[in-house]
């Protein structure tokens, strides 16, 4: 567009104004929010950090992810790898111990440690912002006066735009009219826009794209993980399955076996029924019955204690004329009369002995163990139970474990002998309330066994069961010891 230029002597029509013409125009101009364009995904990406220059975080590793960290090549690294591990020319680890003492360095070179930082060791040049400590904020010029002559020009100081005289009072407004404009416009500084506080921010980096490093804790012993967070080093507990070798994990790991699909595992979330039986005491909301004389320990711990993750029950009875004892137990109430399976791991160890002389006629000796279902308020029950049995007039060769179910408090359905205890097993009500039960030597394949109608247990809606026993089974000389490993409660 042509420029309109009025003198005191006359009026002037002039050409387009070129750009190198037009002064105290702005060095750098504002760029309008662009942070997208500067990640991986974005048309002007910023390069991943390198050794040659800053950058953005490498992508994430994949989730969680909090077992690796950023090395200093820019690649994620497990840090369950090389924990404990001193890094060496042959391959990745951690370096040692920090000697305090600012004035050394971390040597590379075989074998790696710290030396003293002589000047002769430093080699090629120095960074001006980050090797160079305390210079001064400000510096003398040396002579230069002439630069400013514009005669010379090479640091021409240009006239105030109030001092310039004669100069037009508008310029052309049309920015596609404007002659010899630049490109491209360096953006003014605005690194704080793309971070916490401002207002163009740069997305955190993830597992889909690179990005910015989250805000530390300023914890030196933390690490960032692989979750783009900071997390506390420490110990490293390593899940393996078990058989899994010693060298396909860091020395010094915190290793824990990962019982993946194996029923021993212990399992999350434990219910409030639910019980792994950890520390040295039964937890109370087991009721104990250690029961009465004829019925003594055969353990110094007594009748019912607890240890190593487990629980033990045991007892033996003196000679009774086959009155049988239901004690020691431990009793737990049910949570609610929905359909519920009640599984369990038990190691059973019975006996039972020949009969004394003068003994009644038909009396045996038995010793097992057995769970039980029933309601407190009448007699509605069911129970199984496991046990060994002697006869006084017949001694029994080969298998002799023997299994039974029991109705209300006395009469027994058909049982079964079998030549190895049971390890686990399962007592499971529907909605009908009929009663079903499982043993099984595995925990993964289960043999279902007789099953007892509400008919036959006096159970119902308004005499469901409401609590759930274990223990163990004795009379006449015979007894057993039983380890509980876990109870476990499933119930909609």
């Amino acid at each position: 567009m042509p420029v309109v230029v009025t003198t005191p002597q006359s009026t002037v029509a002039t050409e387009s104004v070129d750009w190198a013409n037009i002064t105290n125009k702005p060095a750098c101009f504002l760029a309008c929010a662009h942070a997208p364009t500067h990640i991986s995904t974005g048309t002007d990406p910023i390069p991943v950090v390198a050794t040659t220059a800053t950058g953005l975080v490498p992508v994430l590793p994949p989730a969680p992810g909090t077992d690796f960290f950023l090395r200093g090549d820019a690649t994620w690294a497990n840090i369950a790898l090389i924990q404990n591990q001193v890094v060496t020319t042959a391959g990745p680890g951690l370096v040692t111990a920090l000697p305090n003492n600012p004035a050394m360095y971390f040597n590379g070179a075989s074998p790696a440690g710290y030396k003293q930082v002589a000047f002769s060791e430093v080699t090629g040049t120095v960074d001006w912002n980050t090797q160079i400590s305390n210079k001064p904020g400000t510096f003398q010029p040396s002579a230069h006066a002439p630069t400013h002559d514009r005669r010379v020009a090479t640091d021409l100081v240009l006239p105030d735009w109030g001092d310039i005289q004669s100069k037009p009072a508008t310029f052309p407004s049309d920015w596609n009219t404007t002659a010899n404009k630049p490109a491209t416009f360096p953006p003014s500084l605005h690194a704080p826009s793309h971070v916490t506080g401002g207002a163009d921010i740069i997305p955190s980096a993830n597992t889909t794209r690179v990005g910015l490093l989250n805000q530390l804790t300023g914890n030196a012993t933390d690490f960032v993980g692989g979750d783009n967070a900071c997390h506390t080093l420490g110990p490293v507990i390593v899940g393996v399955p078990q058989g899994t070798p010693t060298t396909s994990y860091a020395p010094g790991a915190i290793v824990v076996p990962r019982f993946a699909d194996y029923p021993d595992g212990v399992w999350s979330p434990m219910g409030a029924f639910d019980d792994h039986f950890e520390g040295t005491t039964l937890n109370a909301k087991w009721a104990q019955n250690p029961g009465s004389s004829p019925v003594t320990s055969l353990d110094p711990s007594g009748k019912i204690y607890a240890l190593a993750s487990r629980i033990c029950l045991n007892g033996t009875a003196a000679a009774n004329n086959d009155t049988q004892y239901w004690t020691p137990s431990v009793t737990q109430s049910l949570p609610n009369a929905n359909p519920t399976t009640i599984s369990l791991d038990v190691d059973t160890l019975g006996y039972s002995n020949i009969i004394n002389t003068g003994s009644a006629p038909g009396v045996s000796s038995t010793g097992g163990f057995f769970v039980q279902l029933r309601n407190t308020a009448n007699s509605a029950a069911t129970r199984l139970l496991v046990y060994i049995t002697r006869s006084q007039n017949q001694f029994q060769t080969g298998p002799a474990h023997q299994l039974a179910f029991g109705i209300g408090a006395g009469t027994t359905q058909p049982g079964y002998l079998f030549g190895v205890w049971p390890r686990y097993f399962s007592v499971r009500f529907d909605a009908s309330f009929t009663v079903f039960f499982s043993i099984s030597l595995t925990g993964r394949h289960w043999t279902s066994l007789n099953s007892i109608t509400a008919a036959q247990s006096g159970f119902s809606s308004s005499n469901p069961p409401n609590v759930f026993d274990m223990g163990c089974f004795c009379s006449n000389f015979g007894g057993s010891e039983n380890t509980i490993d876990w109870v476990r409660l499933t119930n909609p």
